[in-house]
Formats: C-alpha cells, sequence, structure tokens
C-alpha cells in the first residue's frame, strides 16, 4: 500500500506561530481541512487492520526484492554514485527506495504540499513533507523540506532565477519531495536488506557492463554517451573525467558513469560537482526573478537541457580535502557539524535534533540533517530545527 497523496494543504496558525510567515486559515478552509484529516485518519484505520490481517512474509517479500534487483532495467536505476572530497558517495537511489516497499508491503509512504508563503521580506517559499508507514509495524517517519519557490534558466548566456510555471513547479516539488519520501522509506526498511539489494544490483550491473562493452561496445557507449548530453557532459568532459578515451573503458568505470547519471536524477549531485563543465552557477537565488509563460519549451532533464536546474536542489559545496583516514561517513559527519558550528549550533543541539549522537548518524540521517542546514543557509531560522537549550 502507499500513498503518493500530492494535495497542497492550506497553511495552519502552527506555521504561522513558528516563523513561516503563513497567514491564519479561514473557517472554512478549517472546515475543509479537518474533514480530510477524519477521512485520512479513517483510510489509515482500515489500511492498519488489513495489513494486521495479512501481514507480510518477510522472507518471500526480501526473496521478491532481490529477484527485483536481478532485473538489468531496475538495477541500472538502484544507485547513485558521485565523487566528493576525495572519495565516492554512494547510496541507494529513489526508484530502489520505493521498489523495496512494494515488496516488503503494508508500507503506505507518500509526499504532500504543506504550504507556499512568503516571508517578511516577500520571497515566495514552499514548505514539503514526505512520509512513509509501516501499517503493520506502526512505525512512522516523516522529512519535512522548506525551498524558494525559484528556478535557474539561462537567459541571455547568463543565469537567473525566476518564478516557475505550473509544470515547474511540480517538478521541482517532485524532486525535492522525492528524495524526502526515499528518506523516509529507508528508515523503517531493514538496513540489511536495503544493502543486499544493493550489492544484488551491483551485480547485476557489472553483468550488464560487462556484456554490453563485449557483445556491441560502440553501441553501448554511444547510449552512456547520448544520456549524459542531457546534462551538458560531452565527450570530452567524459574522457578528462576517466583520463583516457571512451574506447578504453572498463565495465566498472560503465556501472560508475552510470550510477552518477543516478545521482543527476535524484538530485544528489549536479553535473559541474562532477565534470570540469567551467563556472558553477549561483548556489543562491539571485534577486533578479522574472514570470516563464506556461507554453515554455522544456530545459531542464529529463528534457534533455543542461542549462537548467531547480534553484532549490542545494548540495553541499564539493571541498578540496586533503587525503586521510577518515572514512566517507565520518568526513560527512565532520563537515556538517562545521557547517553548523558557524550558526552556533552546538553539538548536544545536533544530537538532539538527530535523536543519537552525531558520531552514529547514518546516511540517511545525515541527508536529513543535510537538508535542514541548507535551509539555514538559506535563510531560515536555526532556532526552527535547533532550539536553543
Amino acid at each position: 500500500m502507499n500513498d503518493n497523496d500530492e494535495r497542497s494543504l492550506a497553511p495552519t496558525d502552527a506555521a504561522g506561530a513558528m516563523g513561516f510567515g503563513a497567514p491564519k486559515q479561514s473557517s472554512g478552509d478549517l472546515v475543509v481541512a479537518n474533514r480530510e484529516a477524519q477521512t485520512d485518519a479513517e483510510t489509515v484505520k482500515a489500511q492498519i487492520a488489513i495489513a494486521r490481517s495479512f501481514p507480510r512474509n518477510q522472507h518471500q517479500a526480501a526473496s521478491d526484492a532481490l529477484a527485483s534487483c536481478e532485473r538489468p532495467a531496475l538495477a541500472a536505476d538502484a544507485a547513485y554514485s558521485f565523487p566528493r572530497g576525495g572519495s565516492r558517495v554512494t547510496g541507494p537511489s529513489v526508484v530502489l527506495a520505493r521498489e523495496i516497499a512494494r515488496c516488503w508491503g503494508n508500507i503506505r509512504y507518500g509526499l504532500r504540499i504543506v504550504s507556499v508563503y512568503r516571508t517578511a521580506e516577500g520571497q515566495e517559499r514552499v514548505r514539503i513533507r514526505g512520509t512513509a508507514h509501516d501499517l503493520q509495524t506502526n512505525a512512522f517517519v516523516e522529512n519535512e523540506d522548506d525551498f524558494a519557490n525559484l528556478i535557474q534558466r539561462r537567459q541571455d548566456g547568463r543565469v537567473v532565477w525566476i518564478k516557475p510555471d505550473e509544470r515547474d513547479f511540480r517538478e521541482l516539488v517532485n524532486r525535492r519531495g522525492a528524495i524526502l519520501v526515499r528518506n523516509a522509506i529507508l528508515q523503517i526498511l531493514p538496513p540489511d536488506l536495503v544493502d543486499e539489494c544493493l550489492a544484488t544490483a551491483e551485480a547485476t550491473n557489472r553483468k550488464v557492463a560487462e556484456k554490453g562493452l563485449g557483445s556491441d561496445r560502440e553501441r553501448y557507449i554511444r547510449s552512456l554517451v547520448r544520456a549524459f548530453a542531457g546534462y551538458g557532459v560531452k565527450v570530452e568532459h567524459l574522457e578528462a573525467h576517466l583520463q583516457h578515451s571512451l574506447d578504453a573503458m572498463t565495465g566498472d568505470e560503465a556501472r560508475t558513469l552510470a550510477a552518477t547519471l543516478n545521482a543527476f536524477k535524484d538530485g544528489q549531485a549536479r553535473p559541474h560537482e562532477v565534470f570540469d563543465l567551467g563556472p558553477p552557477p549561483s548556489s543562491r537565488p539571485a534577486p533578479e526573478t522574472g514570470t516563464l509563460s506556461a507554453g515554455a519549451p522544456p530545459e531542464r532533464p529529463p528534457a534533455k537541457k543542461a542549462e537548467v536546474s531547480e534553484a532549490s536542489e542545494a548540495q553541499d559545496p564539493p571541498t578540496a580535502e586533503p587525503v586521510s583516514k577518515e572514512s566517507p561517513i565520518e568526513r560527512r559527519r565532520r563537515s556538517y557539524a562545521d557547517r553548523l558550528a558557524k550558526f552556533e549550533v552546538s553539538a548536544a543541539a545536533i544530537d538532539d535534533y538527530l535523536g543519537k549522537p552525531l558520531d552514529r548518524a547514518s546516511h540517511v540521517d545525515l541527508d536529513n540533517l543535510r537538508a535542514a542546514i541548507d535551509n539555514i543557509e538559506g535563510g531560515m531560522n536555526p532556532a526552527s530545527y535547533f532550539p536553543p537549550a
């Protein structure tokens, strides 16, 4: 069971009290909101009753998930990977999280727009919530994100930030929300099952890459080149990244490039962070804004135009760190603690936010922490996430 509800909810009084700048609801809005809440509660109760009447067979569910990862089409999208800080960051993709949830069964997940509001400075922002609920065990996780309602467009050879039309707004919300939903799903799934599925998908991709390079090498390389071209990455960029010609590409390099494509699709990395494409676009919205017509041509993947990226796709800035014995996750923990220290957020406040010590935080925990850091660096009050003691 799942619930991909994307209804826009009227902002609540509580949101305004927390400093999000949301207006109060009218009595009519409250009646509608209460009716929807009651309907949702009744739906969840019914689904819980059904889930407990027909509990999952964990062995069969795990077997089904692993069998899915043996399918080449799904395995190709199962993981993301991109370089950062002298190492590679890898993890399960949105596609894999949803597929495991489907096989595991009795899981309800979804995305909602909580509010679209204006700050005191007049900036329009969007607040969304991704949830996952194991109806059988009643484990429930929700993640939130808050970002400016702006996207990047290249106009007259320069990057500007403009308000999206309806189609671009939906794509913006869906891309940000997919990460929230993925993280929520992963937090209620058995971590060992996720790791085993990743390993199975990697083995499948290795076989496919070796077979593709062996049977029709030219065609396989052309398909990769076309896929990267949609993100503005050309043959010369790929060869500079590999440090040799594409004709000499190995199976492992092909799998790594495929995982890098998934990182672009999931919003985990941007092309200029992986390849030397020239100066990166500004990471913060510029004051110059405009309005797109509904008929504007698609310029963002998957519409195969490289000069577009979402204003809200906040990413960790690439850092040139000296080689150390730190593991990738240890490096992330230290980096995030340093970024929060600039806003006088204490280690104890970080531990309270995570619900565990920072040195025990998983990659999923750190993904959620990063979203909070990005919002704070974008102008939100740190107290919204880390209340003072």
